[in-house]
C-alpha cells in the first residue's frame, strides 16, 4: 500500500490543483514526443501507445527531477479522478509503464547521465535540455524494443498469460502479477549503428513536436511554469506532510511513510 492509497478524495483534489502545472507539463512533453515520432493517428492503437509513452516518459522525467513520493504522485495524478473506479486492466498497464520509466531514470543515474556529471560533448555539466533528449531517446528505444505496453490484449509478452475475471494478468496460482515485477526493460539497445557510429538508443527519438494541433499549449501561469514551480512547492508539501504525521518540521518521517 502506498501513501497515496491512504489519501481522501479531498486531499487528492488539493494535490492535483497544487501540482497541475507539473502534471500538465509532463503530459504535454510526452504528447509532443509521440507526435514528433509519428504516433499521431486517431486510431485506438496509436492512442494506447501514446498513453504508454506518457506514463513511462512522465515517470522517468519526474523521478529525475523530484523525490520518490512526488514522482509517484505525478505518475498517477493524470489518470486518477476522485471517486471513480479505474479500469483494472488499464491501471495494471499504467503501473507497468510507470515502473519502466523509473528504471529508465535509474539507468541514467547509474550510467552518469545526471546534472552532476560532465557531458563529454561539451566539457560541462549535463543540462536539463540534454537530459530531456537522452530521456526521449531511451523511452522511444524502449518502445521500439517492445518493452512499453500499449495494449495488454495484443502485447506479445502477455500472449497466453492467464487473466482473472477483470482481465488482469495472473500467475499460475491466480494471484495478480505485480506489474513492477513484469517489466522486461533492463537497458537500452547498445548495438553500434554503423550509420551513426553511436549506440542504437542514442538516436532513437525524433525531436518533440509541440506545434502539432493535438498538443495542448499551456493555458495558465502555473502550467507554463510546470516543472520549475513544482520543486519549490514540494518543499512546502513535505513540511506539511510531516506536521500531519509527526507534528514536527522534520520531513524525514513523512517521506519515509510516503
Amino acid at each position: 500500500m502506498t501513501f497515496f492509497s491512504e489519501l481522501s478524495d479531498e486531499a487528492w483534489e488539493l494535490l492535483q490543483e497544487i501540482y497541475s502545472g507539473a502534471v500538465q507539463a509532463a503530459a504535454r512533453d510526452a504528447e509532443a514526443l509521440s507526435y514528433g515520432n509519428g504516433i499521431d493517428s486517431d486510431s485506438l492503437t496509436d492512442g494506447k501507445i501514446r498513453n504508454g509513452i506518457a506514463h513511462a516518459h512522465s515517470s522517468a522525467t519526474s523521478h529525475r527531477k523530484y523525490s520518490d513520493w512526488l514522482s509517484d504522485f505525478l505518475a498517477e495524478a493524470k489518470e486518477r479522478v476522485p471517486t471513480s473506479n479505474p479500469d483494472p486492466v488499464d491501471d495494471w498497464k499504467d503501473r507497468y509503464n510507470n515502473e519502466l520509466g523509473e528504471r529508465v531514470q535509474e539507468w541514467m543515474e547509474n550510467n552518469d547521465y545526471t546534472d552532476t556529471n560532465i557531458d563529454s560533448d561539451t566539457g560541462d555539466f549535463y543540462t536539463e535540455e540534454t537530459l530531456d533528449e537522452i530521456t526521449d531517446d531511451l523511452i522511444m528505444d524502449a518502445l521500439n524494443s517492445g518493452d512499453i505496453i500499449g495494449d495488454t490484449a495484443t502485447d506479445p509478452r502477455l500472449n497466453g498469460v492467464p487473466v482473472n475475471g477483470e482481465g488482469v494478468p495472473v500467475d499460475a496460482n491466480g494471484n495478480v502479477i505485480d506489474p513492477s515485477n513484469a517489466v522486461t526493460w533492463t537497458e537500452p539497445d547498445r548495438t553500434i549503428d554503423p550509420n551513426t557510429g553511436e549506440e542504437v538508443w542514442e538516436s532513437a527519438a525524433q525531436p518533440r513536436n509541440y506545434a502539432h494541433p493535438e498538443v495542448q499549449p499551456p493555458n495558465s501561469i502555473l502550467e507554463r511554469a510546470g516543472y520549475d514551480l513544482a520543486e519549490g512547492i514540494e518543499m512546502a508539501v513535505n513540511a506539511a506532510l510531516d506536521i500531519f504525521y509527526n507534528g514536527t518540521a522534520n520531513a524525514t518521517y513523512a517521506m519515509n511513510k510516503a
